[in-house]
């Protein structure tokens, strides 16, 4: 299947200038877009985050993703950087408009592409390091404050199965074991998921 992505965002003059390019570009490389998908930019996390995990579930190996712009994939590098590396490990075929980029991640032999592949992996983990540094610089500094650090007694903090919550309860009421929910159901969508870290999250909000 070839899908068209547009990032929607406040100029809403935008969205048309991606649509008009895909178009375009699609009739310039014969390709027939079988359907059109967006992300709201604009939205709150919770609910981008959804529509990200819609979006990516939506995908079968080897259909073929037409983007016009990188940076249109999420509101910052890191959410760019893992969403392009979680559509090349479900094999997705991706064509980048603005940036003339080509990837096809079932093309082990082209070297081209796994130089790319290698180094969109690179980056992101740069990327991913230098937010860990910073975030391990500002505890420093509020220690040496004498401020204190964590979140207030009570408060429970965001977490990446938030987004998932109700699809996890639900399968968790069905008697779908903690192991079965990682593999099965949140390893295709997510990163970084383990049985221990679910089954912290749910003693934590009492599910």
């Amino acid at each position: 299947m070839n899908i068209a992505y547009i990032g929607v965002s406040k100029n809403k003059s935008d969205s048309l200038i991606q649509k008009k390019a895909i178009i375009n570009y699609a009739l310039k490389k014969d390709l027939c877009i079988d359907e059109y998908i967006s992300i709201d930019l604009l939205s709150k996390k919770e609910k981008m985050d959804t529509e990200v995990h819609d979006f990516f579930t939506s995908f079968k190996e080897k259909d073929l993703l037409v983007i016009y712009e990188m940076s249109k994939l999420g509101r910052s590098t890191q959410e760019v950087l893992q969403l392009i590396s979680k559509l090349l490990n479900k094999k997705i075929i991706l064509h980048f408009i603005k940036e003339d980029l080509f990837i096809n991640p079932n093309n082990t032999k082209d070297l081209r592409n796994q130089t790319i592949i290698n180094l969109l992996g690179i980056i992101s983990r740069l990327e991913k390091e230098v937010l860990s540094n910073r975030v391990k610089e500002a505890l420093s500094i509020r220690k040496e404050k004498g401020l204190a650090l964590g979140k207030p007694k009570g408060v429970n903090q965001k977490s990446k199965y938030d987004v998932h919550k109700e699809r996890i309860v639900e399968l968790k009421d069905l008697g779908v074991s903690l192991s079965q929910i990682i593999n099965k159901h949140l390893k295709p969508v997510m990163e970084s998921c383990t049985v221990q870290s679910l089954s912290t999250y749910l003693k934590r909000r009492s599910l």
